[in-house]
């Protein structure tokens, strides 16, 4: 190209890829999606919160599954993150700090006391499901205990102390009537 002769292309922006009408269809649903949401955002998340609270049972049953069937590549990627990612060990401690006052909430939104012996030290009080799902008395799921906070739901669980619990176990295993 010689100095007399004008660059064609000055000026004008970059020839962007031809989208299909799909594809254009898509992006304008996206851009009204979250211009919506922007506008609308708590409408949008009480919303979801009744669905939710509609279908827990079948939303909550298709994480576990999808948690069973996904564990190792979860675990491997959560492992590696904590590791590498200094922002994302600061995120988790973050939600075990959130997942403890959860925990403490729960706890004094059912009495904040032992319901055989009156022991009222929230550390070591546990928690004693009443309609016999004895595996869940071991470790309540995070999921359980945010929605049983966020939402006010009252679970079939007894607040016990370590002790009581632990004889509460024995009882039942030796066979006998296990009550509080």
């Amino acid at each position: 190209m010689s100095a007399e002769q004008p660059n064609e292309n000055v000026g004008r922006e970059p020839l962007k890829e031809a989208l299909t009408p799909e594809e254009l269809r898509r992006q304008k649903d996206r851009e009204y999606s979250k211009e919506y949401y922007r506008n609308n955002k708590e409408k949008v998340n009480a919303k979801n919160r009744e669905y939710y609270l509609r279908n827990r049972d079948k939303i909550r049953e298709y994480r576990r599954e999808y948690y069973q069937k996904n564990r190792e590549r979860i675990r491997a990627k959560q492992w590696e993150c904590y590791h590498s990612d200094p922002e994302y060990r600061k995120r988790a401690k973050k939600r075990w700090e959130k997942r403890r006052e959860a925990l403490r909430k729960l706890k004094i939104m059912l009495g904040g006391k032992c319901s055989v012996c009156g022991e009222n030290d929230l550390d070591i009080l546990t928690f004693h499901h009443q309609d016999g799902k004895e595996e869940k008395c071991r470790f309540i799921k995070t999921k359980e205990f945010k929605d049983w906070v966020n939402y006010g739901i009252i679970p079939k669980i007894a607040l016990v102390c370590a002790n009581h619990h632990l004889k509460l176990h024995i009882k039942k295993a030796r066979g006998e009537l296990a009550t509080l």
